[in-house]
């Protein structure tokens, strides 16, 4: 795992199988101070359904507002936190998915991920590297006061 920090933070992860073929999903957990009203975009996203906050396979689609969330959206592209705090943006690679949590005051955690939680079991997002193969996935955080 590689860090970049300037006027912005990069991770890059970057995983090589060296034995026999296995599954692969990778995840990030930031959590990011939000003051006020908050807000994501895009705000429309596919959420997985859960059961005993294990994603069922299947999705609804669902516009994201401020509220409680310990959930899991496929959303591809960039996603932007706004509060009158800070704007927050998100740039990813190879990482559709994003895990929404609010469990702390003052706080939403967007997640970047792969897959969906449990994809060794669901296959939601899961990939598997067959021997010797690299995956790389990437993300951008990028926070203006």
């Amino acid at each position: 795992m590689n860090f970049r920090l300037n006027s912005s933070l990069t991770t890059a992860i970057s995983v090589k199988n060296e034995g026999e073929e296995a599954p692969l999903v990778v995840g990030a957990h930031p959590y990011f101070i939000v003051k006020g009203n908050w807000r994501i975009f895009p705000e429309k996203a596919k959420r997985l359904i859960m059961k005993d906050k294990i994603p069922t396979g299947e999705m609804e689609d669902f516009t994201i507002t401020q509220g409680e969330y310990d959930d899991c959206f496929l959303l591809k592209g960039n996603v932007t936190l706004i509060s009158d705090y800070s704007k927050v943006t998100i740039e990813k690679e190879n990482m559709d998915f994003i895990q929404i949590y609010t469990g702390q005051p003052s706080a939403v955690a967007v997640e970047p991920m792969s897959g969906a939680p449990d994809a060794f079991h669901n296959g939601i997002g899961l990939i598997t590297l067959k021997e010797g193969e690299t995956a790389t996935f990437t993300f951008k955080i990028s926070v203006r006061l």
